[in-house]
């Protein structure tokens, strides 16, 4: 629907240079000398500097791993290939390490699905309060804002009476928008512009949108929302799903 108008070290052989320290990761910092920087103490057991950065960058990628489950797919197959290119490894340690390999994505595409499900579902939920929820000033107190709620109520009681039939509720609605807009009654206004939403009256949803930018960027939150679902639900998204997932349990 369209929403409307819219660190100094010598250098041998040569003078005193100024050198830079390599940054920590974010994980090695407060982590006493001595141990970050074992192997320059001889200390045993305890990892070298390069070990301990190494270990930090790993875990810093892991924070960054592609949630999109799109993006898991192309990474796995991408390893896959990877795995099959090893000349060292045998035909059979390739299939092994390529199932461990299919077995981790299969975990991690499922709880990406489960997390865009969720996204998605609570983006509908939101943006769709923001569109249809009747907001009263903070400063009210509960007993005021249960008054808003009833007023509105009466609103769109009247509103549905004038409409109930369909043919010529435009006609009906523009006046009711005209008559709320002249009076300042809001929630008529407001009640009016539900109502054109519900019958899909699109002259009447721009026409209140049309001074009220911030309900019309409201709006086209909610129609993306929607539009987001209905694709995650629709038959061909789901076929799609069935296949990637079938293809997942493969060794590729």
């Amino acid at each position: 629907m369209n929403a409307g108008r819219r660190g100094y070290g010598i250098m041998p052989g040569g003078p005193l240079r100024a050198h830079s320290t390599p940054a920590l990761p974010s994980c090695a910092t407060g982590v006493p000398a001595r141990e970050r920087c074992g192997s320059l103490f001889g200390a045993p057991g305890i990892e070298t500097q390069d070990a301990r950065n190494e270990k930090c960058n790993r875990k810093e990628r892991m924070k960054t791993m592609a949630t999109d489950p799109q993006e898991i797919l192309s990474r796995h197959k991408a390893e896959a290939a990877k795995i099959r290119g090893y000349a060292d490894l045998t035909e059979e340690a390739k299939a092994r390490h390529i199932n461990e390999l299919t077995e981790r994505t299969n975990a991690e595409y499922a709880e990406a699905k489960e997390a865009e499900n969720r996204r998605i579902e609570e983006n509908v939920v939101s943006s769709k309060k923001a569109v249809f929820g009747i907001l009263a000033s903070p400063t009210y107190s509960d007993a005021e804002v249960a008054q808003v709620h009833a007023a509105f109520r009466s609103a769109w009681a009247d509103v549905l009476m004038a409409t109930s039939n369909p043919i010529g509720a435009q006609e009906e609605l523009g006046e009711i928008l005209e008559q709320a807009e002249r009076t300042g009654d809001s929630l008529l206004a407001r009640a009016a512009y539900h109502r054109g939403l519900d019958l899909g009256l699109q002259p009447i949803v721009d026409r209140y949108l049309q001074s009220r930018p911030k309900e019309a960027k409201a709006l086209e939150r909610y129609t993306k929302a929607t539009e987001e679902a209905n694709q995650a639900k629709d038959f061909s998204s789901l076929f799609s799903q069935a296949l990637t997932e079938r293809a997942l349990q493969s060794s590729w």
